[in-house]
Formats: C-alpha cells, sequence, structure tokens
C-alpha cells in the first residue's frame, strides 16, 4: 500500500523512464537488504511425522462449498480493482481529457488518495470487526463500498471523479483487506492442508492481477471505453459481495 504512494513519486524523481526505473531497482534491493539483515529467521521446531496409519476425518461438504465461495468472492473483487487502478493513468488522459503531461503531474495525487485511504481505514475496519466478533458483514459492506466508488467515475469523467472514485475505493479495498484474510483462514476445508489451500485461496488474489490489464483492454476496446470499464467493475463488485452470503461456516 505505501507502494502505491512512493512509487508514482520515484518514478517522477528519475526525471525519465530509465531513471524512474533506477530508482525504483534501487528501492526494491534496499528494501530487501534491510528486510534480510534485520530480520530474526528463527527455525521452526521439528514436528513430529505424521501417523499415516490414522485416516483424515472426511470433510464437510459445507466447507468445502464455502472455501470455494470464498474464492469465487475473492476472485470478483481483485479483478474489479486491478482492472480499474491499473488504468488510471491513461483515465486520465484517454477519459479525462488531459495532456500526457499534465496526466502524469495528476497520477501521483490520484494514487496517493488510494494509497492513504486504504492505510488509513486498514486497522479501523480490523479493530471494529474484531470488536463485534463478525466478519461476513464486513468483507460484503467492503465489496458493496467500491461500488459508489466505481459509479464517481462513471458518472464525472473528470480530475475530481477520478479523485472521489479513488477515496472510496481505497476505503472499501483497505476494509476489505483488513477482514478478508481473516475470512478465508476460517473457511479451510481442513487444517491438515491449511498451507495448500491457503495457496489456492492466493491464486484468486494474485490471478486476477495478472489478467487485470488483458480483460480490461477487451473490455474498453470491445464494449465502449472506460464507461464500459467501470460498469463491469461494479458488476464484479456485486458478485463479489453476493459470493459471502451463502458461506455458512463463518458468521
Amino acid at each position: 500500500m505505501v507502494g502505491i504512494v512512493v512509487g508514482p513519486v520515484l518514478a517522477r524523481l528519475g526525471g525519465g523512464t530509465t531513471g524512474g526505473y533506477t530508482l525504483l531497482a534501487g528501492a526494491v534491493l534496499l528494501s530487501s537488504l534491510i528486510f534480510a539483515f534485520t530480520t530474526k529467521d528463527l527455525p521452526a521446531a521439528a514436528k513430529p511425522g505424521k501417523d499415516t496409519s490414522v485416516e483424515k476425518p472426511p470433510v464437510d461438504p459445507q466447507q468445502r462449498r464455502d472455501f470455494w465461495w470464498g474464492f469465487a468472492g475473492r476472485a470478483a473483487l481483485f479483478l474489479a480493482y486491478s482492472m480499474i487502478s491499473g488504468y488510471t493513468l491513461y483515465m486520465l488522459e484517454d477519459y479525462v481529457g488531459l495532456s500526457d503531461h499534465d496526466a502524469e503531474a495528476k497520477l501521483a495525487a490520484v494514487t496517493a488518495v488510494l494509497g492513504i485511504s486504504t492505510i488509513i481505514v486498514m486497522p479501523i475496519s480490523g479493530v471494529l470487526a474484531d470488536r463485534s466478533g463478525r466478519l461476513k458483514p464486513f468483507v460484503i459492506a467492503s465489496s458493496l463500498i467500491f461500488v459508489p466508488g466505481f459509479a464517481a467515475m462513471l458518472v464525472s469523467p473528470t480530475f475530481g471523479g477520478l479523485l472521489a472514485g479513488n477515496a472510496l475505493c481505497g476505503i472499501a479495498f483497505g476494509s476489505y483487506m483488513a477482514v478478508d484474510q481473516a475470512l478465508m483462514t476460517r473457511i479451510l476445508p481442513s487444517m491438515d492442508d491449511a498451507g495448500r489451500d491457503l495457496g489456492v485461496l492466493n491464486i484468486a488474489a494474485a490471478g486476477p492481477q495478472v489478467a487485470a490489464p488483458f480483460v480490461a483492454s477487451l473490455i474498453i476496446s470491445a464494449l465502449g471505453g472506460y464507461r464500459s470499464l467501470f460498469a463491469t467493475g461494479i458488476v464484479l463488485a456485486v458478485l463479489g459481495a453476493l459470493a459471502i452470503k451463502p458461506i455458512r461456516s463463518v458468521r
């Protein structure tokens, strides 16, 4: 989230493509070295071998259904978010109508609003969810907050519209990220296979981010421009919220 804010600033400080990428590469290298030399890496305690003679209890079919509903909800939300956040620069140029220079200058402001609102809301949402003892309402509400965010960009093709829309999307994404992972860990079919299943759930987040640029380009070129992209984002956000509702193993 901090990278969303800092990245465009570093790119502009570089004074061009080569300088910008050099600064970004230097930031990655520096942060990696800081992590490597300041983080204690304690070896895990050895675990006793599994008793393969004992059969695993069968997985509850409802728990398995909950798992795949959670997968679908996460995939829909990440696809919607990634499609629209990844095209911000082009929206400023082609949708708002700014020149290349002005669009690059405004990009830092838009990404800062998105990143800062996300960072501020994450701990607040997490604390509220912990106190309420409920996760589903927060995930559903977070998903639906994307709707007015995308709608603001849909109805207002202006710099202000993009700012307002990204502020709402940042609130939605921050709230979502604070509670979604907790929800996902509680719908795993079996704790014996928790690592594998969490990896599968990670595909629901990483896969849409990879596919988003391609899917967004198809929507923009084939369905009538950025308004179609925002409308698609609204539909995906609603579907993401609806996918959480059938989950029964978590409140």
